[in-house]
């Protein structure tokens, strides 16, 4: 079981897809800092480029979309903000992308919640034995 404590991960991001890959390049850093790695490390960052690039796009203009994370034991929460609003497609051909399959796929739960001034985005991942060190 994890014990040693780290403080969380957060970043702030303008409405800028250019910085995503620093806020990537950190994340990667912190979740070494935790303990986790390989494919569950990958599976983390990917899922929270999409969910901050889907803020960023459908943020307010002059707002900021915040990204933080936190280790738990045997989990990783990840939780992403905006503020603006966000719809969910009504159909397969409405969607562009498919970030929000993707992020359900890689991470053990994912949970959106659509207020009329911010979206919050929260993932969950478990880490096995293998993903990380006790």
């Amino acid at each position: 079981m994890y014990s040693r404590r780290i403080e969380p991960f957060e970043t702030s991001l303008s409405l800028d897809l250019f910085l995503l890959r620093g806020m990537r390049r950190e994340l990667a850093t912190w979740l070494a800092s935790v303990r986790v790695v390989g494919d569950v490390r990958d599976e983390i960052i990917l899922a929270t480029h999409e969910a901050a690039a889907n803020a960023i796009e459908h943020a307010r203009p002059g707002s900021e979309v915040t990204v933080r994370a936190v280790r738990d034991a045997d989990k990783v929460i990840v939780v992403v903000t905006n503020s603006g609003g966000w719809k969910p497609p009504r159909s397969l051909e409405e969607m562009r992308g498919r970030g929000l399959i993707l992020m359900k796929q890689v991470m053990s739960d994912l949970e959106i919640q659509a207020k009329s001034q911010s979206t919050v985005v929260r993932m969950r991942k478990d880490l096995s034995a293998s993903a990380a060190d006790a």
